[in-house]
């Protein structure tokens, strides 16, 4: 996912992260947010595990 920091103009800094744009009204505010986003995304994540059996059916055919 790219992410990025642009000026603008007189609305201050936007933080660009896919199809958002998120306002900032300082330069230092949008680079703390976007070294916090980061260090998140990179974090190691555990997938929750299944809390219940699968169901297994069993069928007979007729031929």
């Amino acid at each position: 996912m790219e992410i990025t920091v642009t000026e603008s103009g007189n609305k201050g800094w936007l933080v660009k992260l896919g199809g958002c744009d998120i306002p900032f009204r300082r330069h230092a505010d949008a680079e703390q947010f976007v070294e916090r986003l980061q260090r998140r995304l990179e974090a190691p994540h555990q997938l929750p595990e299944l809390s219940h059996t699968p169901v297994i059916r069993e069928v007979d055919h007729c031929l």
